[in-house]
């Protein structure tokens, strides 16, 4: 009987990861599986080539994922027309949105950039790390409304 439930565990991990790989969302791949959340979180905890192949299985969903992205924003989708109530055509739609973001996940140079701009004085040299730290801790935390004053 002990032989039983081991090859059983391993047979619903497998069909877990099969899902998973699938569909890309836990609770669904548990669903699928009648696997609950919590023991697929154990089991990641506990064994490290479990671990392993759901990581995979999350890296194979994301890549379908992407496919099926550049599918629509390259090959484009055929939309239904109707006139009076009955198709009578398609029209190939493109999403400009999905090759934008297929676009800057690919090319940095596309990417959003954003930056900070702290300005101010603060006398290093007569401070300890620990206070340094503290004070640029207060001018990240700061409200914008509030001015902050350093000492010259």
């Amino acid at each position: 009987m002990s032989r039983l439930l081991p090859t059983f565990s391993q047979a619903r991990r497998r069909a877990f990861l099969a899902a998973l790989a699938e569909c890309g969302v836990v609770q669904t791949a548990c669903a699928r599986t009648g696997v609950n959340r919590a023991t697929v979180y154990r089991w990641r905890e506990t064994d490290a080539a479990f671990a392993a192949q759901f990581d995979e299985a999350s890296a194979q969903a994301a890549d379908h994922i992407e496919a099926e992205a550049r599918r629509r924003a390259v090959d484009g989708v055929d939309r239904p027309v109707f006139y009076r109530g009955e198709q009578c055509g398609t029209v190939r739609e493109y999403s400009d949105n999905l090759l934008a973001l297929l676009l800057k996940a690919k090319k940095p140079e596309y990417r959003d950039s954003s930056r900070l701009e702290l300005s101010g004085r603060v006398a290093l040299g007569e401070m300890s790390d620990e206070a340094i730290l503290a004070e640029i801790k207060q001018i990240l935390e700061a409200p914008e409304s509030r001015p902050i004053m350093l000492p010259d």
